[in-house]
């Protein structure tokens, strides 16, 4: 079997970050004890489909996406003993089209696949995810891993980059690909009904944030809701004083990036933090016109605040809401800013 890859340059054939960015983090890596797509992932260089996919390209098995690891089959986790998942970091998340076993692995080889079948007596798809998850779901769900006997390798470093082919064909041996293909779809056939009432989509939703396995698909999970029911939204993290744009939906927001605002000065942000509690109450000033335009030139804004371990840690606003089907929007944003701050408390940065 040929050598595999470097997955640094897989990574930069796939366009998924800058070179001078992923030579820092190898740097880095050392220190960090953590594989490359780790700790790229935990320093929101990289999101976790873009590792899976990665690690798909690399290790030639489909990739396990967000979407796979946060709807897996409760039922099948006792297929494989925890001894057996706390050791070699597998986690069974579902049954294939030819009624076999799909396990994530954080390291998929031939002779595992073998060992797996020999030990649950049924046909096993391996697939590959990013450690970072894995190994907390893991744990979450059999305990405690066992100590790694061989702590992942730093990185070689990289090449320069006019010495490396950026085709494709030179770097990538066959394309990535995700378990999609070999899970089977164990949701029950369901008469067609009409759409879900906004309730109802508000429960999934805080099922969706209860189920994410990091604090990037919480978020994105509250904003697709917010995106449908608000014109426009903003949540914003409390760093020293400032509070940073970190997501948002709007026309007239721009770079989400690029907004920083005082935490003291008067707004309604300002309230829903000082307070603790949603709030929309809209109070005079610059800061708070700016965000009123930020928002789509809100006339009822609304905030509501992120706690963790009851300490503010983020603001979650909304501009006018975007349907009369909406009712008691306060109390819709407060359950999305409760179940941030539940996810945030679970899931580390």
């Amino acid at each position: 079997m040929s050598s595999r890859v470097p997955i640094g340059e897989i990574l930069l054939v796939r366009e998924a970050l800058d070179p001078w960015v992923l030579s820092q983090a190898i740097l880095d890596q050392p220190a960090s004890r953590m594989r490359l797509v780790s700790l790229l992932i935990s320093r929101a260089l990289i999101d976790s489909d873009d590792g899976s996919l990665a690690l798909s390209v690399q290790s030639q098995y489909p990739g396990a996406m967000e979407r796979h690891l946060e709807r897996r089959d409760p039922a099948v986790v006792d297929t494989i003993s925890a001894d057996v998942a706390r050791r070699w970091v597998v986690l069974p998340i579902g049954r294939s089209r030819r009624r076999g076993l799909v396990v994530v692995a954080r390291e998929p080889t031939p002779i595992l696949g073998a060992s797996l079948e020999h030990m649950t007596k049924m046909q096993v798809e391996l697939a590959v995810a990013p450690a970072l998850h894995l190994e907390r779901l893991v744990r979450s769900l059999y305990g405690e891993l066992e100590p790694d006997p061989s702590p992942p390798l730093p990185s070689q470093p990289l090449r320069s980059i006019t010495d490396l082919s950026l085709d494709s064909r030179d770097v990538l041996p066959r394309p990535a690909r995700t378990v999609s293909r070999s899970m089977l779809d164990t949701s029950p056939d369901l008469p067609a009904r009409s759409a879900p009432s906004i309730t109802q989509e508000l429960d999934g939703t805080l099922e969706q944030i209860e189920r994410a396995i990091n604090r990037a698909s919480a978020e994105h999970h509250a904003m697709m809701f917010a995106s449908r029911r608000w014109h426009a939204s903003l949540l914003v993290t409390v760093s020293e004083g400032l509070l940073l744009g970190r997501r948002g939906h709007g026309a007239k927001l721009g770079s989400v990036d690029a907004i920083i605002l005082p935490s003291d000065a008067p707004s309604i942000l300002q309230i829903a933090y000082t307070t603790r509690t949603a709030t929309a109450i809209v109070p005079d000033g610059a800061v708070q016109r700016r965000l009123s335009e930020l928002l789509g030139n809100a006339r009822a804004p609304a905030a509501a605040p992120i706690l963790v371990d009851g300490k503010p840690v983020a603001v979650f606003a909304v501009g006018d809401t975007s349907t009369h089907e909406l009712k008691n929007p306060m109390v819709k944003l407060a359950a999305l800013a409760d179940a941030l701050g539940s996810a945030y408390e679970r899931l580390p940065h």
